[in-house]
């Protein structure tokens, strides 16, 4: 590409699923990469959608342009990499889709059924009194599980349903679920690592 180009005209000449033209900054993360919005999804595809867009827009290749289209290219140069660090964590994926479909997270913090809230409790208890690898190599074996488990209720909350917002809406649950998972995850690695000293 001839790096003084305007930026719609390196739009169109390089090569892509989408042409970005047609798209504004705010498209949602999965138009940006021309996939349905769906929980379930072809991550070596994103990974392939990212970098051709990346190359397209990375800001390296509009030095010579305008200060207009080098300002625009690294907006989009930031998009790009926004969206796809959203889309490549499934957390933050079905979050996302969440939000697209009209259920806020922040109402459904407040609401974790009870018995998630007391096995929270008994494993981070667990965690405490775990004097050897092998004791969290165990409790991380029964997390990786109950995360297994919640990853493919999403699935079905998010790609099955045909009441989407319903969906949505139950996802949302299961959302702060693996969120409250992800974090203690950190914690046995943290655990893990004292362990190993």
């Amino acid at each position: 590409m001839n790096p003084g180009l305007p930026l719609r005209a390196a739009l169109r000449e390089a090569e892509s699923p989408l042409d970005l033209s047609q798209l504004a900054l705010d498209s949602n993360d999965f138009c940006l990469f021309g996939m349905e919005p769906r929980y379930q999804l072809e991550v070596s595809q994103l990974d392939d959608t990212w970098r051709r867009l990346q190359a397209q827009m990375h800001p390296d290749r509009f030095v010579q342009s305008d200060d207009a289209s080098a300002r625009r290219a690294m907006q989009w140069s930031m998009r790009i990499n926004q969206a796809y660090q959203r889309l490549r964590d499934p957390v933050s994926r079905a979050a996302y889709l969440c939000e697209l479909r009209g259920v806020a997270m922040e109402g459904h913090r407040a609401n974790l059924p009870p018995a998630f809230l007391m096995q929270q409790m008994e494993w981070r208890e667990a965690l405490a009194q775990a004097g050897s690898s092998h004791e969290v190599e165990a409790l991380e074996a029964e997390v990786r599980k109950a995360v297994s488990s919640l990853t493919s209720q999403l699935r079905s909350q998010l790609d099955d349903r045909s009441d989407l917002t319903q969906g949505a809406a139950e996802a949302a649950q299961t959302v702060q679920r693996l969120m409250f998972l992800s974090k203690f995850q950190q914690d046995i690695d943290r655990k893990m690592d004292a362990l190993q000293i």
